[in-house]
């Protein structure tokens, strides 16, 4: 006779675990070493990212009027793209490119915004309130 093993169930994913009444989800403050609730909202915020072929650009542009050098290959404009930050996505919080500009690639993400708890913690720097 054999015996079969049944695997345990997935853990719940965010949105399954939002839908159920009982369930408190929270946020660990690992700087203070506790939990804090979340707020009731949703923050929207775009981020934006360089696309290669801008980066290509002024790389090549700077290369050119600046140091009178040859433009790079494909290559190593590629190369150099993904060591540097130019391909990961940011928050331009002060001049946002626009939507329609080709140099960038957007997209809308969601944040979770954790509450004050009214409690404070000692760190190295001093008084931590959270």
């Amino acid at each position: 006779m054999k015996f079969m093993s049944i695997p345990p169930p997935p853990p719940p994913s965010l949105k399954t675990a939002v839908m159920s009444p009982d369930c408190v989800i929270v946020v660990w403050n690992g700087l203070v070493e506790d939990y804090q609730p979340l707020k009731n909202e949703l923050i929207s915020v775009k981020l934006f990212k360089l696309t290669l072929n801008a980066y290509k650009e002024r790389v090549n542009l700077e290369r050119k009027h600046r140091d009178n050098l040859p433009a790079l290959s494909d290559d190593k404009i590629k190369e150099l793209y993904n060591r540097t930050k130019s391909h990961e996505w940011e928050l331009f919080s002060y001049y946002p490119p626009d939507e329609n500009d080709k140099d960038y690639r957007h997209k809308t993400v969601f944040l979770l915004e954790p509450k004050a708890t009214g409690k404070n913690s000692f760190g190295r720097d001093g008084d931590v309130f959270y």
